[in-house]
């Protein structure tokens, strides 16, 4: 990652020190301009960690846009009359970048998917399975909420025994919202580890903070030792709440 980062860094010095020398007629307040943007860029490259959540968060995407304005300005400074051209080839270099990342980093694609089980609240979760006090369940929805927990994250699981096939797999689906201001992260986790003697299905989902509106929270589980899955609702404490629904388990097929 440092390697990547200090690439990063070089890129934006390197677009500097060209905008220094080239073209020669730059005005003086651009090559300003784009200096002062790459000052902030490198410092939000080596300093991100030690900043906000939102620039920790989306500090790429930060950096497309800073790396974006600065092309803009210098281009619009040496070939004004070019600018909308140059404007549709960047936008299309970029959406073709993007499909590409799309189509090489999605999951592969199913062609149909059954509902095998909507697992309902007031079944036999495991509440605060680390010693929390975090979780509770209230009107069929699991509320996730506290700053601290004696592991430093908690969660409640359920086993669901004898209920998947060898060899197929699934998908686990839940939705999860926060409150307004919430700092606390959830996680969907998933393995096969409930007892059987052969073990070692696990996926697991990045720690996140959901939208206040609710994302839907899935992953692929494949069932390769044996018929069992063991459902996480994982919880980092912060402020705010998370609250979790609608869990379901779908088999997957071609």
């Amino acid at each position: 990652m440092k390697n990547k980062e200090t690439l990063l860094a070089f890129i934006f010095g390197l677009f500097t020190i060209v905008t220094w020398f080239f073209p020669s007629d730059t005005d003086i307040k651009v090559k300003i301009a784009v200096l002062i943007i790459t000052v902030l860029s490198i410092g939000l490259i080596y300093l991100k960690e030690k900043l906000s959540f939102f620039f920790r968060q989306y500090w790429q995407e930060i950096l497309s846009f800073l790396l974006v304005t600065m092309f803009g300005i210098l281009f619009y400074s040496a070939y004004h009359q070019l600018l909308l051209p140059a404007s549709i080839l960047l936008l299309t270099s970029i959406s073709i970048s993007l499909l590409i990342t799309f189509k090489y980093g999605q999951v592969h694609v199913f062609k149909f998917k059954s509902l095998v089980k909507q697992i309902q609240f007031n079944e036999p979760w495991n509440l605060n399975h680390w010693g929390s006090v975090c979780a509770s369940i209230q009107e069929n929805q699991m509320i996730f909420k506290g700053t601290t927990a004696p592991k430093g994250t908690d969660g409640s699981h359920i086993n669901l025994l004898n209920l998947l096939e060898i060899g197929n797999t699934y998908e686990i689906v839940c939705n999860a919202k926060s409150s307004s201001g919430t700092t606390g992260l959830f996680q969907l986790w998933c393995h096969d580890n409930t007892g059987e003697k052969i073990y070692g299905s696990n996926a697991a989902t990045p720690y996140n903070t959901p939208s206040t509106k609710g994302d839907v929270i899935k992953l692929l589980f494949r069932a390769d030792y044996n018929s069992n899955i063991r459902i996480h609702l994982q919880y980092t404490p912060g402020q705010g709440q998370i609250i979790v629904s609608d869990v379901r388990v779908y088999k997957l097929g071609n």
